[in-house]
């Protein structure tokens, strides 16, 4: 009966209890597929089916084929002690990497007193993702201290075009370095709209941050990790509400100097110069109302 399970399978149900050896490997799991580079995860159930309590010794070991044989690549071990029928889990993380290569064979295998009790072998395929595209627009793009804007864009397959949907999106600003201030889930045809993100405040204005979307990829999906093209957000400086009223002041002012003078030299041009004075004072004062 195979022992070899994957990380998914972790219940206990499919725990196996097998074999008359002291250090019984009753379940190897380990990551079913892996790109290169990726990690190698292990969880190995072991039991002690002897009548006295021993120190075991486990060890993995990895299969690699060369030209005219094979040889074996040790790459992690443990000890632990046991007492009878006792189980215990060995979890391993990053225990290996996974090598460019179709698939790899890795085995568990149990010791004690220097002499082998049990073995379980595992096969991790290698995992092709495919390559994802992309997209984010901010809005808007020009933004007060303190302000709010959105991202909103698109995921979806490099190759086809075709949408992904129910993906992570990590919205990304650079302030020394990318930091995540928000996220988005993309609809089902790959469409995402972030919700409000808080802009910072900058310690000068204009001034600009670089911004952009980041999708992680997915190792279930066989996903890839893709970037959107970087955006700038600018921050500008609002018209402060002093100014506002001291232009506006000056504006009404001139208004009523011209006023005067057309009335006393009966001139032209300060008749206008009293309308542009009054205009002036208006439109700034209407102006305020929307800082």
């Amino acid at each position: 009966m195979a022992k070899t399970q994957f990380l998914e399978s972790l219940s206990p149900e499919n725990v196996l209890t097998v074999g008359l050896s002291y250090g019984d490997v009753i379940s190897f799991l380990i990551t079913p597929a892996a790109k290169v580079g990726g990690p190698i995860d292990t969880n190995t159930g072991v039991r002690n089916t002897g009548d006295t309590t021993a120190r075991f010794h486990i060890e993995y070991i990895r299969w690699d084929s060369v030209i005219g044989g094979t040889y074996v690549h040790l790459i992690d071990s443990a000890e632990f002690d046991l007492a009878p029928n006792a189980l215990i889990w060995i979890p391993m993380l990053g225990i290996d990497t996974m090598p460019n290569r179709d698939s790899v064979i890795y085995r568990a295998i149990t010791w004690r007193d220097g002499t082998a009790d049990d073995m379980a072998d595992a096969v991790v395929e290698l995992l092709t993702a495919v390559n994802t595209a992309l997209t984010s627009a901010i809005s808007p793009a020009r933004i007060y201290k303190g302000g709010k804007y959105r991202h909103s864009g698109k995921l979806t397959r490099a190759d086809t075009g075709v949408g992904i949907a129910s993906a992570s999106i990590f919205l990304e600003r650079f302030e020394a370095s990318w930091i995540n201030v928000g996220n988005a889930t993309t609809d089902a045809n790959g469409n995402y709209v972030s919700g409000d993100i808080i802009a910072p405040s900058p310690a000068t204005t204009p001034s600009t941050y670089a911004v952009r979307a980041h999708y992680i990829g997915s190792a279930i999906f066989g996903l890839g990790e893709s970037f959107s093209s970087t955006s700038s957000l600018e921050f500008v400086m609002p018209i402060g509400v002093e100014n506002v009223v001291v232009i506006g002041g000056l504006g009404l002012a001139m208004a009523l100097v011209g006023h005067s003078m057309a009335k006393r030299n009966k001139s032209r041009n300060a008749a206008y110069a009293s309308i542009a004075g009054l205009a002036l004072g208006i439109g700034v004062q209407r102006y305020r109302g929307r800082i």
